[in-house]
Formats: C-alpha cells, sequence, structure tokens
C-alpha cells in the first residue's frame, strides 16, 4: 500500500504512515471527539500513547480535535505523555513535539511508578517533570499501540498494564481506552481469538475495579503482520458511537465476541487438538477419575470426556487466568488456574492423599 506524508502545523517533522496505520488513526482522533469530553470543559485531558518520533498519532488527535471546534483543542503535546524506552527516540520525540513528556520508561515501568504514590529519590527527570504536572492523575484517551498477543511473559506484562490503567484509577470518566495487539508467534486456535481475549481482558479488568466499559469497535488490518485494535470508553454507557467506514487493507466493526466459535471458524490447531483429545478419551474408556491439565481456553481433553461419559469425576486446570476467563465467558466453566510452583505444590498434595487417585492423567 502507498504510503502517506502528512505534515500539521505545529509540528514540522513529516510523518510517513502506512494507509492502514493512518486509518486507525483517523477511526481513533474521530471516537476521542465524538465520545471523550474533557473535565473543564476547554482543558485540555491527559493523553497516555506508545509513540516513536514520527507521532502519527499526536499528529492526528491534533487535527482532528482542533477541526472538531466543539470542545475547543481538548489534545495538546503538554499534556501527552510518550514512554519509550529508547533516550535517542525521546530526545527525537521532544524535538519534534516541544512540550510533550516523552519518559525513557517501558510502558510497565511507567504504569508501575504512577500507579505508586510515593516518588524515588533517584526519578528520571522527565518522568518528575511530568508527574508534578499530572494534576488530576488521570488520563482522558491512551492507546496501548503493542505489537505481541496478551499470552506468555510479554503478554502477561501487557495484561498488568490494562489492570493498573483501572485498579489505580488512571482512567478518567469518558476515556477512550484503545488497545493493539499482533497475532506475531501466535498459535491461533479460531478466527477472532484474539479479539475475544482482549475484550475479555479489559472487561475483566474493569469489573475487577468496579468500573463499566464498552466496546466502540475493532479494526483488523495488515502491518505486516494481522493486528486489531480495539477502543473502549470507560463509565459512559450512553456512548453515541459514530460510524466508520472500511478502507482499504481495514476492516472496521462492532465486534461480537464469540462470533468466531459460534461460527465454527475453527483453524487447524484447533482441529488436531481436538482429534488428540477425541482419542485420549477413547483410550480412557472405563476411567473414573481423571485429571487434565490443559493447554488451551477451550478445553478440548475435558469436552472430549465428559461426551464420552466414562468418567464419574474431571479435574480440569489451566495454567493462564485470562484462558480460564475465556472459558468462563464462552463454555460456561469455571476453571482453576495451576501453573509453575503453585502446580507443583497442588501435585504433591494430591500425591500425599490417598483417597485421591486417577487413572486418566
Amino acid at each position: 500500500m502507498a504510503a502517506t506524508q502528512k505534515r500539521l502545523a505545529g509540528l514540522p517533522r513529516a510523518t510517513y504512515c502506512n494507509g492502514a496505520k493512518s486509518a486507525v488513526n483517523d477511526w481513533l482522533s474521530q471516537l476521542v471527539t465524538a465520545v471523550a469530553k474533557p473535565n473543564g470543559g476547554h482543558d485540555a485531558f491527559w493523553c497516555l500513547l506508545l509513540e516513536t518520533r514520527e507521532l502519527q498519532t499526536l499528529r492526528s488527535l491534533l487535527s482532528a480535535t482542533s477541526a472538531s471546534g466543539e470542545y475547543g483543542e481538548f489534545v495538546s503535546a503538554a499534556r501527552t505523555v510518550v514512554p519509550n524506552p529508547s533516550a535517542e527516540e525521546c530526545a527525537a520525540i521532544r524535538d519534534a513535539a516541544p512540550g510533550v513528556h516523552a519518559i525513557p520508561f517501558t510502558s510497565h515501568a511507567f504504569l508501575a511508578d504512577i500507579s505508586s504514590k510515593g516518588s524515588h529519590l533517584d526519578e528520571e527527570p522527565s518522568f518528575s517533570v511530568f508527574r508534578d504536572q499530572w494534576e488530576r492523575r488521570q488520563f482522558g484517551f491512551v492507546w496501548l499501540d503493542y505489537c505481541g498477543t496478551l499470552a506468555s511473559g510479554p503478554g502477561h506484562r501487557r495484561q498488568t498494564d490494562i489492570s493498573l490503567l483501572f485498579s489505580a484509577n488512571l482512567l478518567q470518566p469518558s476515556a477512550i481506552l484503545a488497545v493493539t495487539l499482533s497475532e506475531r508467534g501466535a498459535a491461533r486456535l479460531y478466527r477472532g481469538e484474539l479479539a475475544d481475549s482482549l475484550v475479555i481482558c479489559v472487561q475483566a479488568a474493569a469489573k475487577a475495579a468496579q468500573r463499566k466499559v464498552i466496546s466502540l469497535g475493532l479494526a483488523e488490518y495488515r502491518s505486516p503482520t494481522p493486528m486489531i485494535t480495539a477502543a473502549f470508553v470507560v463509565d459512559h454507557l450512553g456512548a453515541d458511537v459514530p460510524s466508520f467506514l472500511s478502507r482499504e487493507g481495514v476492516s472496521f466493526h462492532h465486534w461480537r465476541s464469540g462470533c468466531g466459535l459460534a461460527e465454527c471458524l475453527e483453524l487447524p490447531l484447533a482441529k488436531a487438538l481436538r482429534l488428540a483429545a477425541s482419542a485420549f478419551a477413547d483410550a480412557a474408556v472405563g476411567s473414573q477419575h481423571a485429571l487434565v491439565l490443559e493447554s488451551v481456553k477451550l478445553l478440548p481433553v475435558t469436552r472430549s470426556l465428559e461426551a464420552s461419559g466414562s468418567c464419574s469425576s474431571i479435574l480440569s486446570s489451566l495454567p493462564d487466568a485470562l484462558e480460564a476467563q475465556v472459558a468462563q465467558v464462552f463454555l460456561a466453566r469455571s476453571v482453576d488456574v495451576l501453573s509453575g510452583a503453585k502446580l507443583l505444590d497442588y501435585l504433591q498434595q494430591l500425591s500425599s492423599d490417598s483417597s485421591k487417585r486417577f487413572d486418566a492423567v
């Protein structure tokens, strides 16, 4: 797709971006202008963006909000913070947008630090300046523009970021939260799986903090790997969601959780796991008690054993809390989460209890 070039007043450096990324920026900017209302009317609210020196998102926000005129220019560089672990990139960001708070932290370290109430004597200077100016301690727009999934170690840190935004009350009422994930390195079970996990992760984090979120839509595109960006509004249940037509290379739509499962959009990995689980269930005929350490949210072994009707009791677990949450939502099952030391402790307890013996594992 041909690259586009945009130059905005106040930010002299030209930005080069592909059409899909530009379309997603436009979509999010329109959501911000239509839904998010800054505290105090015309005062700018704070934005948290994961950006590079090209500042594609900030440019799009400045253009859209200044053009709307409804609430004034309620997005500004001076109230935008960009955590980026590269000190060189942070310096370039400050040069491109004077006043922006570019802080040489990862998003994980940044959110962990602002969630703590105190400050540190050896605090990074740019972070100290930001903390002093961040009066309301909340954001009106956050875009966690990740490149990866919610699985494995990096994915768990991304889950923690999302959780901290809610548990530390970092999102103001009517705030827009956007999260981008990619399928790079993902072993997918069905179409729409990544979106399902993201939506349930955000909903669970909000519920735990007694906040409410509604989905504002989902964008699907390639950049160059398959990507999704989901947008949510916090504590603003009467939000009017503007329509946004799909463009070449980008599909915008309102996500219906579980649609991939409902429409049987199973991918080869899920089919292979299901066939292996069925073979195990056939071999376990006559067993009474089964212990199943599942690896995926679809619980193929547990469901195959139940379908066979041979086991009187089946004890199942998953290694990941988010996988268990998805299983609970779509399969109406409460599944224990066991991994690492917790799993070893549990197995040791079983070995010392003579009343608990399994003939299918």
